[in-house]
């Protein structure tokens, strides 16, 4: 009812797309549609572009969380996070702050398409930027090492 008589404003739009994400079973399908309409303003913004970011690395990781015992809704899950995830680095590559939180979307978001190299020197870079307090970024920096052992995969060219 608010997002009417606030002509879409990107505020209402963001709070909206947090919102359902922020519950105790998101709704990532309904914060979807809010998030379709805030990607027009994130052209002019790169704070927007940076929270799109965010909605479409944890829906990703949602999704990657998830399992499915039918070899074929298996195999459209896997494609479904790597595609979400393939949105998010997108969208952070546009924003030109790099802070150790950029750093950790973009490990998460490298991380849930396999792609370890990346992911690592990512999350080296997190925890450079945030020494102090980077206990859980060393602990999935401890994950990515152990899936990069164990699959060994290929760098991502463009992360």
């Amino acid at each position: 009812l608010i997002r009417e008589p606030s002509g879409n404003d990107p505020q209402v739009l963001r709070l909206l797309v947090e919102y359902y994400t922020a519950l105790q079973f998101p709704n990532f399908e309904r914060a979807q549609i809010y998030a379709r309409e805030l990607e027009a303003f994130a052209a002019r913004d790169t704070k927007v572009k940076f929270e799109l970011a965010k909605f479409y690395v944890a829906w990703s990781t949602a999704v990657k969380m998830k399992r499915d015992l039918d070899p074929l809704k298996e195999l459209q899950r896997w494609q479904k996070y790597k595609e979400l995830a393939d949105l998010a680095i997108k969208l952070l590559k546009d924003v030109s702050q790099r802070t150790h939180e950029w750093h950790f979307l973009m490990a998460q978001s490298c991380y849930n398409k396999w792609d370890y190299v990346p992911a690592l020197r990512h999350i080296e870079k997190a925890i450079e930027g945030r020494p102090h307090s980077a206990g859980p970024y060393q602990r999935f920096r401890s994950e990515i090492l152990k899936k990069k052992a164990q699959f060994g995969r290929a760098a991502y060219a463009g992360a």
